[in-house]
């Protein structure tokens, strides 16, 4: 069985939908000789171990959604150096308590 990557999926999110459970991403990365840290690109094609928990695979198909965790090394610089306002500021740097 093959799966086609979405966008911003990473393996551990095929996984999930693909197979049930996050456990397969181990077997999806050793299938398709991945790292479990590898940036997946939309659109390639994955082989697919065995389904492990089809409960969790049918939810997916019926509510037409799909886990996509991935965020790009701007998003991660921005969210650890260049981020704006209250979320982004750290107590004794930024955000000083006198």
């Amino acid at each position: 069985m093959t799966y086609k990557v979405k966008e911003r999926q990473t393996i551990f999110d095929v996984a999930l939908e693909a197979c049930g459970a996050w456990t397969a991403a181990y077997a999806i990365a050793e299938e398709n000789n991945r790292s479990l840290t590898d940036d997946l690109v939309a659109g390639e094609v994955l082989e697919l171990p065995a389904v492990v928990d089809s409960r969790v695979v049918e939810y997916f198909r019926q509510d037409g959604t799909s886990p996509a965790t991935s965020i790009t090394a701007e998003e991660t610089s921005t969210l650890l150096y260049g981020g704006e306002g209250v979320d982004f500021w750290r107590i004794g740097f930024e955000f000083i308590i006198s």
